[in-house]
């Protein structure tokens, strides 16, 4: 055994630190803080807007201190939940290439099924599930300073599914507001102090290295989601020669396209011969997140570029340009949440450790939004009758834009 001086404890504490395993370590336990609520014991306990209360034997409650000062409130109904590292490989390497590995520090997952049959569609089930990316990054002697971005549209996340472009979904997803709607949007400027100088900008792309990751893996989870073929009904019912006679349209539009061209006995023909109810579609809430230990502040900047006070804040929601995004996951992807903007930015939420207990807890409620909203025949029987042939039709679609399948021979 080495017999260490406090100075060399100290020096090795610090680069044990200095390694980032601490705070990733401190993520994973917030995340199963998160799926398991405050682990209080035996009893009754009780949650209030103030926090939890036990109830004691004279029928008084008493406070009951826990490490978070609330925990999210998911849907139970039939819910899974995991918290894991993630190592994938890409697949997108040409032929013979040697294997790349990749890794996501936690990839954080919540699913529950919103069952959304009607007298028609009794097993109709959809999967609701929530992915939180996570990337730890911790740095020493630099904090991150964002400045307030009003200028653009509101940030939105993207969410993604086989069923992405059915009627069903677009109108759900118009429906529930974003969970983020008061984190501030900003661009981010990251600063690095050193000891006889001061503050100076930070060189390393902290916040676009992690984003890249993060939607690296997407990427990989969800591009070509379309599948391999067209659908053999839409060549009989000659459905998809009228659409592939006006896709050099630059006006034309499949969603406006199938409202005045499909009929309901071509929706019902559809289901009764090849609607599997049986399957049951999911619709992941995407949430990449890079969290940090470091400070994080926000500022405004007034119209003659004078800079407003320094302001300490626990999240905020960054928009990086990231290589091909979306184009890979176009046919997966809401449309709404892109608006098919070639050039759309891939958001992401920096938070502080301390701050993303709170996140999760806006996720919770999101996903439950969507669950009430689908939920025991809540939605729209129509659309969900809809979605099959819906469905076949912008994979169709998606496969004729990527060029996978030969329209000749079809």
């Amino acid at each position: 055994m080495i017999d260490f001086s406090e100075g060399e404890l100290q020096r090795i504490q610090d680069e044990l630190y200095r390694s980032g395993y601490p705070l990733e370590h401190r993520v994973a336990a917030i995340c199963r803080a998160a799926i398991r609520g405050p682990e209080l014991g035996s009893g009754s306990f009780q949650h209030r807007d103030d926090g939890y209360y036990r109830r004691l034997p004279d029928d008084t409650w008493e406070h009951v201190p826990t490490p978070f000062l609330s925990y999210p409130a998911w849907p139970h109904a039939d819910s899974m939940w995991s918290a894991q590292r993630v190592v994938y490989r890409d697949t997108r390497q040409p032929t013979g290439h040697p294997a790349v590995w990749r890794e996501v520090d936690r990839e954080a997952t919540f699913q529950c099924f919103a069952h959304v049959g009607f007298d028609d569609t009794d097993d109709a089930t959809i999967s609701l599930e929530t992915q939180m990316l996570i990337e730890c990054k911790h740095r020493e002697q630099v904090m991150l300073v964002g400045f307030i971005d009003d200028d653009r549209p509101q940030t939105v996340f993207p969410i993604l599914s086989p069923l992405a472009h059915t009627r069903l979904i677009k109108s759900i997803a118009r429906q529930i507001p974003q969970p983020f709607a008061h984190i501030p949007r900003v661009i981010p400027s990251a600063l690095e102090k050193k000891d006889k100088t001061g503050w100076h900008s930070y060189k390393e792309n902290l916040v676009y290295n992690a984003a890249g990751s993060l939607y690296d893996y997407l990427t990989h989870r969800w591009s070509g989601w379309a599948g391999h073929e067209i659908h053999p009904f839409l060549h009989e019912q000659g459905l998809w020669q009228q659409v592939e006679s006006q896709l050099d349209s630059p006006y034309f539009s499949l969603g406006s396209w199938m409202y005045h061209h499909v009929t309901e006995e071509q929706y019902r023909a559809f289901n009764a011969t090849h609607a599997q109810w049986n399957s049951i579609p999911p619709v992941v809430l995407t949430v990449p997140i890079v969290c940090v230990d470091m400070p994080l502040y926000q500022v405004s900047v007034a119209h003659d570029g004078t800079l407003g006070e320094l302001m300490p804040t626990q999240a905020m929601i960054v928009e990086e340009r990231v290589q091909a995004w979306p184009t890979p996951c176009l046919s997966a992807l809401v449309p709404d949440q892109v608006g098919y903007r070639p050039t759309t930015a891939a958001p992401v939420l920096i938070v502080h450790r301390d701050g993303l207990m709170d996140i999760f807890c806006r996720v919770a409620t999101w996903v439950t939004a969507w669950h009430e909203a689908l939920d025991e025949g809540r939605a729209d029987p129509s659309l969900v009758a809809a979605w099959p042939l819906e469905e076949a039709l912008w994979n169709a679609y998606y496969l004729h834009r990527a060029g996978i399948h030969d329209l000749d021979d079809a």
